[in-house]
Order: C-alpha cells, then sequence, then structure tokens
C-alpha cells in the first residue's frame, strides 16, 4: 500500500524540514553511510521518493547521485562558509571487499 502509516520512504531530492535545525553549527558531518547499495531483506525503506514520485526500486548509483544533489544544494543555499565548516563523510562501495588492502 503506498503511502500508509507503516510505509518507509526514503526521500531522495529534499532534505527532511528537521534540517532546519542545522543551520548556524559551527561543523556539520554529514555522513552517507551505505544505503544505497541496501536490496533485498538489507532495504529498510519501502520506496524511493523523486521529485513526488514513488518508485520501488531504483539503480543505486541513481538514488545516491539524486540524493547527494540535494545535499549539495542545501548546503549552498543553508550554509554560510564563513561560520560553518562542513564535513562529508562516506565509504567505498568496495569496503566489504577486505581482501583488496594491504594490512602492514
Amino acid at each position: 500500500m503506498k503511502g500508509g502509516n507503516n510505509t518507509k520512504v526514503l526521500k531522495l531530492d529534499r532534505l527532511d524540514g528537521s534540517a532546519k535545525r542545522w543551520r548556524g553549527a559551527d561543523i556539520l558531518v554529514f555522513n552517507t553511510g551505505h544505503w544505497w547499495t541496501h536490496r533485498g531483506k538489507m532495504k529498510v525503506w519501502d520506496y524511493f521518493e523523486k521529485r513526488g514520485k514513488l518508485v520501488e526500486e531504483m539503480e543505486g548509483d541513481m538514488a545516491f547521485r539524486t540524493a547527494i544533489q540535494a545535499w549539495a544544494r542545501w548546503v549552498d543555499q543553508a550554509v554560510d562558509p564563513t561560520k560553518t565548516i562542513v564535513f562529508f563523510r562516506s565509504i567505498s562501495p568496495e569496503h566489504k571487499r577486505y581482501h583488496d588492502f594491504q594490512f602492514t
């Protein structure tokens, strides 16, 4: 059922209204984690929302790109770079492939 009370929607192209509380912060750290790689049982939402339309599936790179563009627009519009330091943190989509890394 689309839009029901228990429906979980990941809104990709806009930040939540609570973002207004971040204005004026000294430091902002945005961490994307790896939500865009979640599929099947790992997916914790029912739909993606983009431009007001709900879709059940979307390629991870498209979802990530849409979300990052929304984040960047918000930072450009809402953050005063003379007062706030902004950090962006993410992970490599390949972070689970530990055998590619050399440990000393």
